[in-house]
Order: C-alpha cells, then structure tokens, then sequence
C-alpha cells in the first residue's frame, strides 16, 4: 500500500480529479461560446479558466468541428483588432464551401 494516497503501490487516485476537472472546464468553454460569440480572452476572464487551457479545448473543439470563427473584431477587453470571435452555436456556424480546383471538370 502507498502510505500517502492509501491505494494499492503503483497506482494512484490523483489523476481521476485532474480528468473530471478538465472534462468539466471543457463542457464550460464549449456552453459559454454557445451564449454568444466571444474571444478566448474573454472566455478566459468570464469563466475563470486559464487561456492555455481555453486554447487547448477550443483546439479539441475545432479537430471534431464544434466550434468555428464567427467574425473578426475589436477585444472588448484587450482592445485589439482582428481577434477571432468563436461560437459552437449550430444556427451560427457559416456553410462549409468546397474549394474548387483546377482539375474538378476534367474528373467528371
């Protein structure tokens, strides 16, 4: 037995909140982008969650597609221009266009 954690050696609980927790602040990030479209900083300062983290869920969110760019804009709290503002709302989200290529008339 581990005498700090009182598990069996070689195993330890301490990992099963740091999942929840993560599991959780990811929930928070994906609904709060789902209120309305917002920067990461702004998501940083409004949820209390870390930019780094905010930036690792928000590229957990793009790779499945659940989040996209709403527009760019001024930060209202930076004030910096051409911020990115997010949003996972469905009825938000911009139609996918397919690129066109070159090729795409000699293939059919």
């Amino acid at each position: 037995m581990d005498k700090t954690t009182n598990a069996p050696k070689g195993e330890s609980c301490n990992n099963l909140g740091k999942d929840t927790k993560h599991l959780a602040d990811h929930k928070r990030v994906f609904e709060y982008f789902k209120k309305k479209p917002a920067t990461m900083f702004e998501c940083e300062i409004n949820t209390g969650i870390p930019r780094p983290y905010v930036c690792r869920y928000v590229s957990k969110l793009r790779k499945n597609g659940d989040i996209q760019i709403y527009q760019l804009g001024r930060c209202s709290i930076s004030h910096f221009d051409k911020v990115q503002f997010l949003t996972t709302d469905r009825e938000l989200f911009k139609d996918e266009v397919k690129q066109l290529t070159l090729f795409d008339e000699l293939w059919q």
